[in-house]
């Protein structure tokens, strides 16, 4: 692994572990207001969010496509196809509990959280740390 490619990697990697703090912290801040209606969350914050998270799904393309070019170990793959992979889930998921609502009649306002999303973010982030640390130790 050359130095520039070195670097990438590890900037990566500690972006995804950035990535999955601030998705635990997400998921039990939007959780809690759902559930317990305690924080509402700015429109600011939710702008930044998904922007980061948009900047996270095209890093790991570029991250898949240099790491396979590079012919990185195949471990280091896991990350960059999980979060594309996951991203598509959610959308779709998104999208159909989107439907069911609308078919359902249910205005915005009473709208709640699809089922499930809470427990595949907090899973999500859990993998995303752990395993990205790993791999960076393994990497050093």
């Amino acid at each position: 692994m050359d130095e520039k490619n070195s670097k990438f990697f590890k900037i990566y990697y500690i972006l995804v572990i950035v990535y999955a703090f601030i998705g635990l912290f997400d998921t039990f801040l939007y959780g809690g207001k759902e559930t317990f209606k305690q924080v509402e969350i700015s429109g600011l914050y939710s702008l930044l969010i998904g922007l980061f998270e948009f900047a996270i799904f095209v890093l790991s393309i570029v991250a898949l496509v240099l790491f396979i070019k590079n012919k990185f170990s195949k471990i280091t793959l896991v990350i960059p196809i999980y979060h594309i992979v996951m991203a598509i889930f959610v959308f779709v998921y998104a999208i159909i509990w989107g439907i069911i609502n609308v078919m359902q009649s249910t205005p915005i306002s009473e709208q709640l959280i699809p089922p499930g999303l809470i427990a595949i973010g907090i899973i999500s982030s859990l993998f995303e740390l752990f395993f990205s640390g790993y791999v960076l130790y393994k990497f050093k």
